[in-house]
């Protein structure tokens, strides 16, 4: 009896060993290395500016009439701006309604959908068509006081307002037309509890599902890491993909079976945590893990992350790497992107290669984009 005991005891911690090694992305066993890069830049037209670039509303990528396309938001002229990666030249412009019935807010995100347009406000979201009419639009404050379960909550993060406006990205699911958006209630003085993520069908402007956030053991003991009160979203499918700010840790929901799979993605960059340095400016000398983008080109995910800084907030200009990971979460690479380069952590995806930005020149009062093409050595990722 004694030795069938053994048998079961080793046979347990064999299953419990196992379990944990597939919440751990599979590391190659590879440095990360220099990528080559390739320089391009486009001269735009006064009408154009490329101070759209940054601030509160980052660029992405989308395929528009074939063509890998850039979108940004010019909020000295409240436009969005598209930029044609494949012929590097400036496609089109589309000015937004300022006042009226059709007036269109702050815009934080800006992205495409079967030839209209998804803008992405703080408290919400509109759908434009290509020449800047408004289709629809949806109020997170709207629907959170509608919902007596969701009392308390907001969609600004408690305490925390300078990580929301200097890091708090916006992400959305192209091919299934979903967003989601993170709300937040205060419980604790040490922390934001609890959160959740509300996902939003963007057609009919309807919240499809509200996912309860987990979060990371570590956040529970250590106040300090008061970052991670900031939840980065993104739908995929029938899954919500999560991570926090100081945390390498990644976390999948599945709407499906309603159930949580956390994978610890690890760098050779960067820390799996981050020590916040303290309130306001101090803080912001803390690293800093970006929200996941989906690569659709090439079926894969993509991460950002930056060391923490000695001096100075802001993230232009700075080291940071980039993570690809497989959509199984088990098999990463990573690339580093030096300082000397003067590059933004903004990924935008094209057939041949990923472009990265860099902060733009002035040339004789036009405005010039400036990118660096990464090229990738092949990995076969399933």
């Amino acid at each position: 009896m004694k030795f069938e005991s053994t048998i079961i005891l080793i046979g347990l911690t064999v299953l419990l060993m196992t379990a944990c090694e597939e919440r751990t992305a599979s590391r190659r066993k590879v440095k990360a290395e220099v990528p080559t890069m390739d320089f391009h830049s486009i001269k735009l037209p006064m009408e154009y500016t490329s101070e759209a670039l940054g601030g509160f509303c980052h660029p992405t990528s989308t395929q528009i009439d074939g063509m890998d396309c850039m979108l940004m938001y010019n909020a000295l002229i409240h436009a969005v701006e598209i930029i044609d990666l494949t012929h590097m030249k400036p496609f089109k412009q589309i000015k937004l309604k300022e006042e009226g019935s059709e007036r269109i807010g702050d815009v934080r995100g800006v992205f495409h959908h079967q030839g209209n347009f998804i803008l992405c406000a703080s408290f919400g979201f509109y759908r434009i068509d290509g020449e800047g009419n408004l289709l629809a639009k949806w109020s997170g404050d709207e629907y959170l006081k509608a919902n007596h379960s969701l009392k308390g909550f907001s969609i600004m993060i408690p305490e925390l307002m300078t990580y929301f406006n200097l890091y708090n990205f916006t992400s959305y699911d192209e091919r299934n037309d979903r967003m989601t958006f993170s709300i937040y209630k205060q419980e604790k003085e040490d922390g934001e509890y609890p959160k959740k993520i509300l996902v939003v069908d963007c057609k009919s402007c309807e919240v499809v599902d509200v996912v309860n956030v987990v979060c990371p053991e570590r956040m529970k003991r250590e106040a300090q890491l008061g970052i991670l009160g900031s939840v980065n979203s993104l739908p995929y499918g029938d899954s919500v993909i999560y991570n926090f700010p100081a945390s390498a840790e990644v976390f999948v929901y599945n709407r499906k079976d309603k159930t949580t799979q956390c994978y610890t993605l690890g760098s050779d960059f960067t820390e799996p945590y981050y020590q916040c340095q303290g309130a306001g400016d101090e803080g912001l000398s803390s690293g800093y893990y970006f929200p996941l983008r989906y690569d659709v080109l090439r079926h894969c995910f993509w991460r950002v992350q930056q060391k923490p800084m000695v001096k100075g907030q802001g993230i232009a200009g700075k080291a940071f790497s980039i993570v690809r990971i497989s959509p199984d979460f088990q098999v990463t690479d990573e690339y580093l992107i030096p300082k000397d380069k003067g590059l933004l952590p903004y990924l935008l995806f094209t057939e041949k290669q990923l472009m990265l930005n860099r902060p733009y020149d002035s040339d004789d009062g036009e405005s010039v984009l400036c990118f660096y093409g990464v090229a990738f050595t092949p990995v076969t990722i399933p």
